[in-house]
């Protein structure tokens, strides 16, 4: 008796394929999530360096040209912020000779970090 080979795939190769295939493309779909939060995170961090950097100059310059480290405001830091999605603060000085910059994103939802820097002004 001759018996025949059969060709295809049954339901349960099927369905075990489809299966394996979803959940590698789900792993693949959250993978890609995690990386664009990545990029949004490092986007915010590199802004904020180059944002305390600024502050840091302007810090430096309104001292150089006779401004007291007590008479520096927020206001006149304000102007480095194109956009109204950072907010600068300056602490009050707690030692003499340095200032305390904050810089926090409002729209950062998650990434709503507070950066601080110190600015020594002697």
């Amino acid at each position: 008796m001759i018996m025949k080979t059969r060709t295809g795939m049954t339901l349960m190769e099927m369905s075990l394929t489809i299966m394996l295939a979803s959940i590698v493309l789900s792993a693949l779909f959250n993978l890609s999530d995690i990386q664009r939060n990545v990029i949004r995170r490092l986007q915010h961090n590199t802004s904020a360096i180059y944002l305390l950097e600024s502050c840091k100059n302007q810090i430096k310059y309104e001292i150089d040209h006779g401004t007291a480290p007590a008479d520096l405001s927020a206001e006149s830091l304000a102007a480095l912020v194109e956009n109204q999605d950072w907010k600068i603060e300056l602490l009050p000085q707690t030692e003499p000779g340095k200032v305390v910059v904050t810089l926090q994103n409002l729209k950062g939802g998650r990434f709503g970090v507070i950066y601080q820097m110190e600015v020594k002004t002697q």
